[in-house]
């Protein structure tokens, strides 16, 4: 059964009103071709009415009328009528010649619809820690009688693209819904998508009580640090030892025995009891917060409070009457177990922040985050900064060395 579109238009005469492409701004020449369709859009076959009766020419005498409907199919005269029996995208060509041989051409698409259109994703993986590559296909689509001819993809972090199998590179956590918009010849349209869940990569360094590594802090030399956050992942072996090292006058350790948390802050010490740190992944941050300050920018108060904390709870807090001087940050010295996601912050953290950020990655940098490193690289005597900071180092220098900690595949649950 052939369709009809009439628009409320005279067959076989000019379409007034109907739609269609009336004009084409790259006609210089005194020839424009104007080209009127009762219909630019329905199923298969479809019936079109045009007309070139809007065309003009600034010369006089009878013009000429050249209809090219793409589909094998042709015409002559101002009005003519086609039946397009296969669904497809059709971009009819008219070409208008006056008497003295000067011509316009112009031309209008004509999107005939197939049977129906049926969009579909295959992908390589659809979950996996970052970076994630994964590689998209949408070559598997079903179109009916017709052929697809675009492709929109959105990977849902931001990037696209119109390859019918693109390839596309995470490069931070979450869920992400990617998707695909394919439309036809015909005009038609189907979308479908597939979700992919990107994960924080998982590793860390395992120290064995004799290794160490060393992350560098670029802080003015001699300034005291009066307000700072130190923020680890620890799974403890148990055997006790530094977490860290920050610069000269402190220092983060776990407890002989994995009893708990120990400060030292120069001379002194200060145990911080607490029963489930051996053997499993936790939280740990030392904040210092001076006094109330003085009002006199040229001489801050030197005393302050440190507080640690183990997930985001405090275990309890100590004075201190000087400030410490940070020049970088040694890791894991005398300790036995895992670490990762050490952060250095030149501000106090609150409970509060620490509660908020201490399972995610951080992927921004931010103005007080002078030191961040994840620990994940997995493999290289490199451990790589995220933030102001520079990269550091196991052992002591870039050569293989027996104070080296080594690469474990295992992390802790950051996201």
């Amino acid at each position: 059964m052939k369709h009809m579109v009439l628009c409320g238009c005279v067959v076989g005469f000019v379409l007034g009103g109907c739609p269609g492409n009336l004009g084409d701004a790259t006609q210089t020449g005194p020839v424009q071709a104007r080209i009127a369709a009762s219909a630019t859009r329905g199923p298969a076959p479809l019936t079109v009415y045009f007309t070139g009766a809007q065309s003009t020419s600034r010369n006089s005498g009878v013009l000429e009328y050249a209809w090219d409907f793409r589909d094998g199919g042709t015409a002559e005269g101002v009005t003519t009528t086609h039946t397009f029996e296969q669904p497809g995208r059709y971009l009819v060509r008219l070409e208008v010649r006056d008497a003295t041989g000067a011509r316009g051409v112009t031309t209008s698409e004509i999107r005939i619809e197939g049977a129906g259109l049926s969009a579909r994703i295959d992908v390589s993986a659809t979950r996996g820690a970052i970076p994630l590559t994964v590689a998209f296909s949408a070559a598997a689509s079903e179109t009916f009688g017709d052929r697809i001819l675009d492709y929109y993809w959105d990977f849902g972090d931001g990037a696209t693209s119109r390859a019918v199998a693109p390839q596309h590179t995470y490069t931070r956590a979450g869920v992400f819904s990617a998707t695909v918009r394919i439309v036809s010849g015909g005009g038609l349209e189907s979308t479908a998508a597939v979700t992919i869940e990107v994960g924080a990569r998982t590793a860390s360094l395992q120290f064995g009580g004799t290794a160490v590594a060393t992350l560098p802090i670029d802080l003015p030399a001699g300034e005291p640090r009066r307000a700072l956050t130190f923020e680890a992942w620890v799974k403890a072996a148990g055997a006790g030892g530094a977490i860290a090292v920050l610069g000269s006058g402190l220092a983060l350790e776990v407890a002989p025995g994995g009893g708990g948390l120990r400060l030292r802050t120069g001379i002194s010490t200060t145990d911080f009891p607490y029963h489930a740190l051996v053997d499993t992944w936790r939280h740990v941050a030392v904040v210092r917060e001076p006094v109330a300050d003085t009002g006199d920018p040229d001489n801050p108060p030197a005393e302050g409070t440190y507080t640690v904390y183990v997930d985001a709870v405090a275990l309890g807090s100590v004075p201190v009457a000087t400030a410490p001087v940070i020049d970088g940050l040694s890791l894991g010295v005398g300790f036995a177990g895992q670490l990762a996601e050490i952060r250095y912050w030149n501000a106090a953290r609150t409970p509060a922040e620490l509660a908020a950020r201490k399972d995610r990655r951080i992927d921004d940098f931010e103005a007080t985050l002078h030191g961040y490193w994840r620990l994940d690289e997995g493999s290289g005597q490199i451990v790589r900064a995220r933030s102001a900071a520079r990269d550091g180092l196991l052992g002591l220098s870039i050569n293989v060395e027996a104070s080296d900690p080594v690469w474990n595949n295992e992390g802790p649950p950051v996201r």
